[in-house]
């Protein structure tokens, strides 16, 4: 049985272990070792990528209850190794996972919404959330609920109890697992069953940030980002902002002005576009010849 050394610290970025056994799988290299930071993904989160000794790790799986390590190279049974995460992807990971527990229950609160289900993708994170169609000031005040829990910078905790015990802690939804159950709570707000990686405390989350909402499956798909991937599309928006307001020879403040005026003056040439085409038909012509 693999130590799931990601249970026991989340931040932990190197490890040292044994390789268990080597497989070959349709035409892929896999590896069992005898402990691991390294987390196989599950309920909307991916799996971790990175290094056994100078060996890639490209995809990691929980089968059976063993775990293993896909890699790139050759590594050899019952000898030592040194793992290294990709840390950038895991905290990635942990602060989009994080803050979608944060999001889900600022929905309960400010809605009575609750979340149907978590994707977290390369680019954008989404949870269809149980609401037909949540107007912009629902959304904001979601929102700002969200990053008001972040702010707080509360401690996010991991209790593991039995089945028999859950029943003491306000969960969002009950877990569908039998035996153990691991309750991560961000202190005093929320309570969810998962088994994925988090943040220790809210802060780390930096911020939560909505892109886009959708019609989805009779209620709506909320699109959002946490912390790195929030501020990499502030810096996007403002240099596209940037660039408009130069294109404009605007402020940025005043581009709805200018986007405006262009507006007004295409639909103003459109229309004398039109009637010059008109004066200028033969006499007796018909508008299609």
């Amino acid at each position: 049985m693999t130590r799931l050394l990601y249970y026991e610290d989340s931040s932990l970025r190197e490890f040292e272990g044994t390789v268990q056994e080597v497989a070959d799988r349709d035409g892929a290299i896999w590896v069992e070792l005898d402990r691991t930071a390294f987390y196989p993904g599950g309920g909307g989160q991916p799996p971790d990528r990175g290094r056994l000794g100078d060996v890639p790790v490209t995809d990691v799986r929980e089968e059976e209850g063993r775990l293993w390590h896909r890699i790139e190279g050759k590594l050899e049974a019952r000898t030592p190794i040194r793992g290294a995460l990709d840390w950038r992807r895991r905290f990635d990971h942990m602060q989009q996972h994080t803050g979608q527990h944060i999001l889900s229950q600022a929905f309960i609160e400010v809605a009575s919404a609750e979340t149907r289900s978590f994707h977290l993708g390369e680019e954008e994170v989404s949870i269809d959330v149980a609401h037909p169609g949540p107007d912009p000031e629902l959304l904001r005040r979601a929102e700002e609920r969200a990053n008001e829990i972040v702010w707080e910078d509360r401690p996010v905790r991991i209790h593991e109890v039995s089945r028999a015990e859950v029943g003491r802690f306000p969960l969002r939804k009950l877990p569908a697992v039998e035996g153990m159950v691991r309750v991560v709570e961000v202190e005093g707000f929320d309570w969810s069953a998962c088994g994925g990686t988090h943040v220790s405390r809210s802060g780390q989350v930096g911020i939560i940030t909505l892109l886009s909402t959708e019609k989805y499956k009779g209620g709506t798909r909320v699109a959002f980002v946490c912390g790195g991937r929030a501020l990499r599309r502030q810096r996007e928006r403002a240099r596209l902002l940037r660039e408009l307001a130069l294109e404009f020879t605007a402020g940025e403040a005043d581009l709805p002005k200018a986007v405006a005026r262009l507006k007004e003056e295409s639909l103003r040439m459109d229309r004398r576009l039109k009637t010059l085409l008109r004066s200028s038909r033969p006499r007796g012509a018909s508008p299609s010849s």
